[in-house]
């Protein structure tokens, strides 16, 4: 029971119990929400770094989403050149062949010119993401006609086959930077690449040598060309890698600083709970036993 004498240390140490009850509802709370507070009102004073710090980190990973998708779509665009480059190659081999063999089997030379010119139309109409790649901005277009059309003279490349723009893509890769990428299948290589095709089928139906030869000389420029646009895909390649290594550094640093600010140290949280669970027994006896005690024990 309580006794005027010791009506002061019971209130003081009632308001110890009171206050590390309070503490460790609030360290609970941290302990099973990961969150230093549940209100921003209890962080006022970070607020608006936090607000700030949240703001980049969607911006970054907006960055780094888009930046990956880019970066599929230029894997997959060297993909189809490495694959045309290696069909152009067999173009020629099989050309050099025919020519030193005019009286080989014209129609096995043709099933295959036939054959790889598919193959071809096929790596210029590969899509990524629902987008075809050589298209130039018409992504939702197949670059090529199917069946490839003929040229307006055989022998001489042009574009007839195309069905796409001439406007290179471009993508915003960081705030202030904007990376140009796409390989329109226009291109004079692509036109080339086309012509030795059409060329080989024609100059192989009519027994043509003036046509194959001319069919190889276009095979072999457009092997030139073809290599090239796989370093121009390479080189955007390695910018829009190592600008998404940025982003994701710099990620890593946005989520550090948020953690500082909104998250708890669990481990820390845990240490704060037992010594306050100790203080909580502790007052807890003192408590029970200043209300057992008797004037006379008091006094003494």
């Amino acid at each position: 029971m309580e006794r005027i004498a010791t009506i002061g240390q019971q209130t003081f140490l009632l308001g110890n119990i009171i206050d590390a009850q309070a503490r460790m509802f609030n360290t609970q709370t941290q302990i099973s929400t990961g969150k230093l507070t549940q209100f921003h009102t209890d962080i006022a004073r970070d607020t608006t770094r936090l607000l700030d710090f949240e703001t980049n980190l969607g911006r970054t990973e907006q960055f780094i989403a888009n930046n990956h998708r880019l970066t599929a779509r230029l894997e997959r665009m060297d993909s189809a050149l490495s694959g045309m480059f290696d069909a152009l190659s067999r173009l020629r081999s099989l050309l050099l062949q025919r020519q030193n063999a005019a009286t080989g089997d014209a129609g096995a030379f043709d099933v295959e010119f036939e054959s790889l010119l598919e193959t071809v139309a096929g790596l210029m109409n590969t899509r990524e993401d629902g987008r075809y790649l050589f298209s130039g901005s018409m992504t939702n277009v197949a670059p090529v006609a199917d069946p490839v059309t003929d040229p307006a003279a055989f022998g001489v490349p042009d574009a007839t086959y195309y069905q796409g723009d001439s406007i290179q893509l471009s993508v915003r890769v960081d705030i202030d930077f904007t990376v140009s990428y796409g390989i329109e299948g226009n291109r004079i290589g692509f036109q080339r690449m086309i012509g030795a095709f059409k060329a080989a089928i024609e100059g192989n139906a009519m027994n043509d040598a003036g046509m194959l030869d001319t069919a190889i000389d276009l095979a072999s420029q457009a092997i030139t060309d073809i290599t090239n646009y796989r370093s121009e895909a390479g080189s955007k390649l390695k910018i829009v890698d190592e600008t998404t290594s940025r982003h994701l550094d710099f990620k890593v640093f946005l989520l550090n600083q948020i953690d500082s600010i909104e998250n708890v140290d669990v481990t820390q949280a845990v240490i704060r709970l037992t010594n306050d669970q100790t203080i909580l027994q502790a007052s807890f006896m003192t408590l029970s036993q200043l209300s057992q005690i008797t004037l006379v024990e008091f006094l003494r």
